[in-house]
């Protein structure tokens, strides 16, 4: 099911800004996420106004065909604080996918999961015409949420791409052995002995996407 996804605020008009750039952040975790999941990306190099790009990125969103809209954005509370406060999902409808998509990104990141929020009266959710959930990662003026983010921000961004796009269970099977470099390795090349795989794969820097394909093939033996 595709979605499409868009950060939160612009250059210009820059959102939250504390330890780290909201809008900065939001670009980079959007961009991860678009590569994981391959969904539809919008960028706003455009407006100049918060109430601009407010109507340009959820125009840009409707013009695309999709299941879902997300929107990446970074919280902030009024003073910097050494304490952890954590992520949470805003919503206008879809309360479980929110509740979801906060609880992965809390297990991910190591932030306290402060849950999904009803927020009806934000532009975003009120005009997007698709179920959409508004994504606040972590507290940017929180030292802890920041140090987590930091720490896990892959790990964050695969989660937040496993609840948009999950993967099929051979798909994450073949994830977990391609942590394992010597697993890794020792697949690639059982399968290049099998001929499995043609062993011109052995030469080239294997993607993610290409070595699950090599897994499905190794794992899968055609019946005599």
């Amino acid at each position: 099911m595709k979605c499409t996804i868009s950060a939160g605020h612009t250059r210009v008009s820059r959102g939250a800004v504390g330890l780290i750039d909201e809008w900065e952040e939001a670009c980079r975790v959007r961009d991860e996420v678009v590569r994981l999941t391959g969904a539809h990306r919008v960028v706003d190099d455009v407006t100049t106004t918060a109430n601009d790009n407010l109507v340009y990125v959820v125009n840009a969103h409707n013009r695309t065909t999709r299941a879902y809209d997300v929107s990446i954005h970074f919280n902030a509370s009024s003073v910097t604080t050494t304490r952890p406060i954590g992520v949470e999902v805003l919503y206008y409808s879809d309360q479980a996918l929110a509740r979801k998509m906060s609880a992965a990104i809390s297990e991910a990141g190591g932030l306290i999961d402060r849950g999904a929020k009803q927020r009806q009266e934000l532009y975003f959710l009120r005009h997007t015409t698709r179920p959409a959930i508004l994504i606040e990662v972590c507290f940017v003026n929180s030292k802890e949420d920041v140090m987590r983010y930091r720490q896990n921000f892959a790990a964050i961004c695969r989660a937040i791409a496993r609840v948009l796009a999950p993967m099929p269970a051979l798909t994450e099977k073949a994830y977990a052995l391609y942590q394992n470099e010597a697993l890794r390795r020792r697949l690639v090349t059982a399968g290049s002995e099998a001929g499995a795989f043609l062993p011109v794969w052995q030469t080239r820097t294997l993607t993610y996407e290409q070595f699950c394909e090599l897994a499905t093939l190794a794992y899968f033996h055609p019946r005599p």
